[in-house]
């Protein structure tokens, strides 16, 4: 009976709740007590990413771009903060490091620990899935067949208020980028939003890059 109850449960569980106006909360994948909280950073506007009192956690339901995949979000505040680690796949062709994806509504999706889309880019579609574990997060992209596959990996992304950047805002004061091999990256950074933080990143790749 409780095995029963739990999935009845996750199975009405409606994580967009609040992802609309001033609730400031995302639809970012989280295992309970998580270390890391991957979703979309999202933006009404296609020309640049609104950083706004909408946007504390970086989504708003009604926003149709994606910027960035972030790996930390909150939900709930009432300032904007984290957003570390931006990423960001494309298909050759696409500009991923100026432009943003379309964000192909009717194929979004979140689950406790799931957060899936599509993305539009030039004309071409990929689609994204994304699973929080307790200490990391696994995506799986699907990028368009014959073209070459893309990977942003943004270390100055950050969801940030530039009106406050003199008090708290981000600013990243250092980071780190090294390719051990030719299916992992590793790095870091040093950034101040509130506090002064430094945290790391490692990414595994299921296939060479090189």
């Amino acid at each position: 009976m409780v095995s029963l109850i739990s999935v009845l449960l996750v199975a009405a569980t409606d994580l967009f709740i609040g992802t609309q106006g001033l609730g400031n909360v995302t639809p970012a994948a989280a295992a309970p007590f998580g270390l890391v909280q991957p979703g979309p950073d999202t933006s009404v506007a296609q020309d640049r990413f609104l950083s706004d009192k909408g946007h504390c956690s970086g989504y708003q339901h009604d926003d149709r771009w994606i910027w960035r995949f972030s790996q930390t979000h909150v939900s709930g505040t009432g300032c904007i903060t984290f957003g570390d680690f931006g990423l960001l796949p494309y298909p050759d062709g696409f500009d991923g490091r100026n432009r943003p994806a379309k964000l192909l509504k009717e194929t979004e999706s979140a689950a406790p620990g799931r957060y899936s889309v599509t993305l539009g880019m030039g004309g071409e579609k990929l689609p994204v899935e994304i699973v929080a574990l307790p200490r990391s997060a696994v995506y799986r992209i699907v990028y368009p067949k014959g073209k070459a596959a893309k990977l942003l990996v943004d270390l100055d992304w950050g969801l940030r208020d530039p009106s406050m950047d003199d008090c708290f805002g981000k600013r990243v004061f250092s980071s780190s980028c090294a390719f051990p091999t030719s299916r992992s990256v590793q790095g870091g950074r040093r950034v101040k939003i509130w506090n002064e933080y430094e945290n790391f990143f490692a990414l595994e790749f299921s296939h060479p890059y090189l």
